[in-house]
């Protein structure tokens, strides 16, 4: 009867030392996993002077408005996405809106977040005037070294 009590001792040490070894592991990986990337939009005019109180968003980060400088806060993004590949996990994309009074619409697609980064992207509006222009829309390419990695193997 001893012997089964000590293997049993035995098995539940090994057992619990387990538990907190895989629970350690566990938080670590999820500290790199945490390496969000974040962005900071500044908004300015076609004559690079700021604009505030613009309506910024990325993704579905919700909406923020830029201050006296033009600026928005830092935004992190939380589970960001690569519409490229999603297996890259490096380097993201999100899109940027931005709104202001008496200017056109404008968007950001495919905007290229690094991890554990922040960004400082700057989006210049275009003023409204009797076009009827409804919306300006940028497109980021991805990095070089993707695009050079789309031609590797090609003739």
């Amino acid at each position: 009867m001893r012997v089964t009590v000590k293997n049993f001792v035995v098995s539940l040490c090994l057992m619990v030392g387990l538990l907190i070894f895989v629970g350690f592991l566990d938080d670590s990986m999820s500290v790199s996993a945490n390496q969000q990337p974040s962005i900071r939009v500044i908004v300015t005019d076609i004559n690079d002077n700021v604009v505030h109180n613009a309506f910024v968003t990325v993704g579905n980060s919700g909406g923020f408005y830029t201050d006296d400088k033009g600026y928005s806060p830092v935004i992190r993004i939380d589970n960001p996405v690569n519409c490229h590949d999603n297996s890259i996990t490096d380097w993201y994309t999100a899109t940027v809106t931005v709104r202001a009074e008496g200017y056109v619409d404008t968007v950001v697609v495919n905007c290229v977040l690094y991890s554990n980064e922040t960004r400082v992207l700057t989006v210049r509006i275009y003023p409204k005037d009797s076009s009827d222009l409804p919306v300006v829309c940028y497109v980021e390419s991805p990095p070089e070294s993707y695009l050079t990695q789309l031609f590797q193997g090609r003739k």
